[in-house]
């Protein structure tokens, strides 16, 4: 008796073993079916996926201009009576909001991201000017016209000693600038 209650458990135990199904990987892309603007706001809104964000944060522009179909935009939006399209970028870190005209072409731009990486340069500056500070955060803005960044300039946090410290960089035609807050 004690063999046969042996032998169901084992027969059990192989049973369960050999009905496992091993499924593979699912990859599940994030693709706007519809690119309709909202008639209440007049703006379309795309949420960034976070496998994408550190690619649109390093320059949201040129991320906007190979990975954007605004084209789409233009024919799904074909029937209505618009002069300029506003499409928002959102992350959890900021936003880029672009202004297109009815041909497709970028009118202009605003960005505004919170604690993302700061360029090198600006890095270099800051560890130049206060060398054994600490960064407690980082807001970078800028504005374009067209493709061409026109103003572009970071705010920055800095714990150095025993204060905490304010400094605004302007960066023009590659060229820094450090003002105090």
């Amino acid at each position: 008796m004690k063999n046969v209650i042996i032998g169901f458990f084992l027969m059990a135990f192989i049973a369960t073993g050999n009905s496992q199904i091993l499924l593979g990987e699912s990859v599940v892309d994030y693709k706007k079916s519809s690119m309709k603007i909202d008639p209440a706001t007049q703006t379309l809104v795309i949420k960034i996926p976070e496998k994408k964000l550190g690619e649109f944060g390093k320059d949201p522009l040129t991320f906007m201009k190979n990975n954007f179909e605004i084209e789409q935009l233009l024919s799904d939006n074909a029937n209505e009576d618009y002069t300029k399209y506003q499409v928002n970028f959102i992350t959890k870190n900021g936003k880029l909001i672009a202004i297109y005209n009815n041909d497709g072409e970028l009118i202009s731009s605003k960005q505004r991201f919170k604690n993302m990486r700061l360029p090198y340069d600006v890095q270099l500056e800051v560890a130049k000017l206060y060398n054994g500070a600490t960064i407690l955060g980082t807001k970078s803005f800028a504005h374009s016209r067209g493709w061409e960044i026109e103003k572009e300039y970071y705010k920055i946090k800095l714990n150095y000693g025993d204060k905490t410290r304010r400094i605004r960089i302007h960066r023009d035609n590659n060229q820094l600038s450090i003002a105090g807050l």
